[in-house]
């Protein structure tokens, strides 16, 4: 998932990631369940990538660890959108699974 890591010292381990993966995971991981379908890694990771073909890069700098916080705060507002999208892409994974 890290895009980039920068390691000046073991306390500041900063890394840039796409915040929308680490959110899109666990909404699939979420939402997977209630659809009844296949939860291999394969369907999981066709969906996600469906998803984030969607969404625009949102790059942020955070540490390890920090993310999740960073991720919920910035999410709130799209998290209807978000679902729909997730929904959406399960359908189609589940209707043409590629394994």
């Amino acid at each position: 998932m890290p895009v980039f890591a920068h390691q000046s010292d073991e306390s500041s381990n900063y890394v840039v990631v796409n915040a929308y993966e680490e959110l899109v995971k666990q909404n699939v991981l979420m939402m997977i369940d209630y659809m009844d379908m296949c939860a291999c890694e394969k369907c999981v990771s066709d969906a996600c990538a469906l998803v984030l073909n969607q969404l625009p890069p949102l790059y942020v700098t955070t540490r390890k660890g920090e993310l999740i916080t960073q991720v919920n705060q910035t999410m709130r507002d799209q998290h209807i959108d978000l679902t729909v999208k997730v929904v959406h892409a399960l359908q189609m994974v589940k209707e043409s699974p590629r394994h």
